[in-house]
């Protein structure tokens, strides 16, 4: 008899523990595409985009630098037969020196690009969050899953088209407010 209770009871602390169907837990739950949401905003494509104009500029900056240091080492080979041991080794050693002054400086530059890259996703979210919450708030959800960690869930439950579009007209608004066209009153 002990056998057949355990499941009558389990089954009933079940009941009370789980929403009585799918519909009420699915109402409480809402997906993005986070990724999507912050490559197809305004406001992220334009962080993401002066990020990468920033590593491209970057990039250029070390390729003429090597493109000198290439150009300086090779002059200064050809003048190696002309000049006094001396002179030569003194001329190497400053030109190493600056190569290594150089190559340092391009490396702090680079680590400090890859710094402000990684904290793009930080900036945008922080942004975008109070917008998100609106959206859950509206809805009456009180969950908001990635759908990259989700394994199945219905379109219905995806905002990510409503949040890139929120985002949006929230980036415009701020920017108008920024140039001075939000404090203006509406002509009438």
């Amino acid at each position: 008899m002990g056998l057949t209770l355990r499941p009558v009871l389990l089954a009933a602390a079940l009941a009370v523990a789980v929403p009585a169907t799918a519909q009420d837990v699915a109402e409480g739950v809402l997906v993005l595409d986070r990724e999507r949401v912050l490559a197809e905003s305004r406001l992220g494509s334009a962080l993401l985009a002066e990020i990468d104009e920033e590593g491209r500029d970057l990039a250029a900056e070390n390729t003429s630098i090597q493109e000198e240091l290439r150009a300086e080492e090779a002059a200064l080979t050809e003048r190696r037969d002309a000049m006094d041991p001396d002179a030569f080794r003194a001329a190497a050693t400053a030109f190493d020196e600056r190569v290594q002054s150089l190559r340092a400086a391009q490396d702090a530059k680079t680590r400090a690009h890859l710094a402000r890259r990684d904290a793009v996703p930080d900036l945008f979210w922080d942004q975008a969050l109070p917008i998100l919450a609106g959206i859950l708030e509206e809805r009456g959800a009180g969950l908001l899953l990635d759908r990259g960690d989700v394994f199945l869930s219905s379109d219905d439950l995806d905002i990510t088209d409503e949040a890139v579009a929120r985002i949006d007209a929230a980036t415009i608004e701020r920017a108008r407010e920024e140039d001075g066209e939000g404090a203006q009153p509406a002509a009438e």
